[in-house]
């Protein structure tokens, strides 16, 4: 019946659409206002579940299940999900610039992307060596990025090569809720470079120190990649052992252990000297 194949058309249309974070970032907010509190946030590309909309705005949960108030303008909503292409790349840089079109160095940029978006490309396999790769965003249109800016290839990164990336974060500025290379906060920061690996953390530092992918390390046999928690009342801080008594980790000023805000090495004795330490985590 005509009415029966209407609905089929009707219901897959409804059923069959995913919903993405459409700018480079977005804010997650405890309620939907923009002067609410943040709780995280999420970037370009990430598949979120719409929980319910309210005027212009929308609470969403994302992949690792944390829930938070985004603004709709942040959000775009498919009928095929992205990335969907033979080739795909992620965006290898801590800032990266796409273009209307090639070689557009002197014009304005259609936008600015973080590290680890993952890209559609169109460039054909013969063209991945051009300075200029055509993508595809999330509105379906086509733009240019610089190859020096992506990596074609998907593979997991190991422990060393995700310690190195780490070490390219440095001087990124500390931003509550901040989960991107513009801006991290400590847990964050972790997160970021863990899903590096194939492995996606929990958001929060307590939850980290808590998640059972981890067993407890003691001090006397802490090896590089070991998580590190600290807190006064209960866990509010992270960091990832580095070897030879240092530590990297996003973190605000203080006076004495870290001279800026921000992600920064610092030492370990001294840091668990002024924070209180909780303990050592390592995958199982």
């Amino acid at each position: 019946m005509k009415w029966m194949k209407f609905l089929f058309v009707f219901v897959a249309s409804f059923c069959w659409s995913y919903d993405y974070i459409n700018s480079p970032t977005a804010w997650m907010h405890k309620t939907n206002d923009a002067m609410s509190p943040l709780v995280s946030e999420a970037i370009y590309g990430t598949e979120v579940q719409i929980i319910q909309a309210q005027g212009a705005w929308s609470e969403i949960v994302t992949p690792e299940g944390y829930r938070g108030w985004v603004e709709n303008k942040n959000l775009i909503v498919r009928d095929a999900p992205y990335p969907s292409t033979d080739i795909r790349a992620k965006v290898n840089r801590t800032r990266s610039f796409v273009s209307y079109d090639e070689e557009t160095v002197f014009h304005p940029t259609h936008m600015e992307l973080p590290y680890g978006v993952i890209l559609e490309i169109l460039s054909s396999r013969e063209n991945l060596e051009k300075r200029w790769i055509k993508i595809r965003l999330l509105d379906s249109k086509e733009y240019w990025i610089q190859k020096g800016d992506i990596l074609l290839t998907q593979d997991q990164m190991t422990l060393d090569n995700m310690l190195l990336l780490s070490k390219g974060f440095i001087g990124i500025p500390y931003r509550y809720g901040g989960v991107s290379s513009f801006g991290c906060d400590c847990s964050g920061f972790v997160q970021t470079l863990f899903l590096q690996r194939g492995i996606r953390l929990p958001r929060d530092s307590y939850q980290q120190y808590d998640a059972d992918i981890f067993v407890s390390v003691d001090l006397e046999q802490l090896q590089k990649g070991d998580l590190l928690f600290f807190g006064r009342n209960r866990v509010s801080h992270v960091g990832i052992y580095m070897g030879n008594d240092q530590m990297i980790h996003s973190m605000v000023e203080c006076a004495g252990v870290t001279p800026f805000s921000g992600v920064q090495t610092t030492s370990f004795s001294a840091f668990k000297k002024a924070y209180p330490f909780k303990g050592a985590r390592r995958l199982k």
